[in-house]
């Protein structure tokens, strides 16, 4: 059969050299207990001071049943209402090993409150106990399960012309955002999101860490440890990587990296976006036609 171009740039995930092996568990293991304790004061303290912010429902379904969902309603939201909302599903970040959906509870709260949406926070089981593609299923699951409770207001209507279902991501969430997306029972859904967005996703985990230390760009107007030179983030990533990804897995799996996905599998508005920057820099025409475009030049030579 013909090789694919997915399969010619196959990059397997190898094992590391054995003391590589001993630092990677010391810094997953050390970071997992550090912040298992940090949860366990926190713990204490909403007993004595429960927070403020709280999501309208917290339910559990039976595919994930250890994976409770956190979902907020607006707060103009009248339960005696038939009113149904956009829904935003929202994944946690934390690295793959670390997240916990209710560090993001403010932020969901808020969104939901300001842009009268319904937003749902998804979790998922943390590596290395559950390695790739075992998130990508977990968030696969809960979102069919959510999209089939009709006990939550969202809306559900045909004649809107797209989807009022969005799907968002931080950090690792946004690399899980934009695999589930992909998946068919997610992708050929009646109800398949209209927006994926990651925010500082990764995309790319053929790349070694070194590599990408070396192009990453800094923006001197942020605090000091965000501007200057050194990624606090990047001595932890091969860690990370080790302990996600078992040996043997293609690194370039648009799953795992959906930087190499298909165009098929992203929405039109994107490409149009690419198409756009696509003109831009070092005042270079690439030469890609955009046929959404009102100017006729670009709609037939780009």
């Amino acid at each position: 059969p013909e090789q694919s171009h997915h399969d010619a740039l196959a990059v397997l995930q190898m094992p590391p050299p054995l003391t590589s092996k001993i630092v990677y568990s010391v810094i997953l293991y050390t970071g997992k207990g550090l912040v298992i304790l940090s949860r366990g004061f926190q713990g204490l303290k909403e007993i004595i001071w429960p927070p403020s912010v709280k999501p309208d429902l917290i339910k559990t379904y039976s595919c994930r049943p250890h994976l409770p969902v956190r979902i907020f309603l607006p707060a103009s939201h009248d339960i005696s209402s038939p009113h149904v909302y956009p829904v935003l599903f929202a994944i946690v970040g934390g690295g793959l090993f670390i997240g916990y959906n209710k560090e993001h509870d403010e932020w969901n709260r808020t969104f939901a409150d300001s842009q009268h949406v319904v937003v749902i926070g998804l979790d998922h089981s943390k590596a290395p106990r559950n390695p790739f593609p075992g998130p990508v299923h977990d968030i696969e699951a809960l979102m069919l399960a959510a999209l089939a409770d009709k006990t939550i207001p969202l809306d559900r209507s045909s004649h809107h012309p797209i989807n009022r279902i969005a799907l968002l991501g931080f950090a690792s969430g946004g690399n899980l955002a934009l695999a589930v997306s992909q998946l068919p029972s997610i992708h050929n859904h009646p109800l398949a999101p209209a927006a994926v967005m990651s925010v500082a996703g990764v995309l790319d985990f053929s790349i070694p860490t070194e590599k990408k230390l070396a192009n990453r760009f800094y923006k001197p107007s942020l605090k000091p440890s965000k501007r200057g030179g050194r990624d606090s983030f990047g001595p932890v990533m091969p860690a990370l990587c080790w302990g996600y990804v078992p040996y043997g897995v293609d690194l370039c799996n648009p799953l795992l990296s959906p930087g190499y996905a298909d165009l098929s599998m992203f929405a039109h508005e994107a490409w149009r976006l690419a198409c756009r920057l696509s003109r831009q820099g070092a005042g270079v025409d690439h030469g890609t036609p955009d046929s959404d475009s009102k100017q006729a030049q670009w709609r037939v030579v780009g």
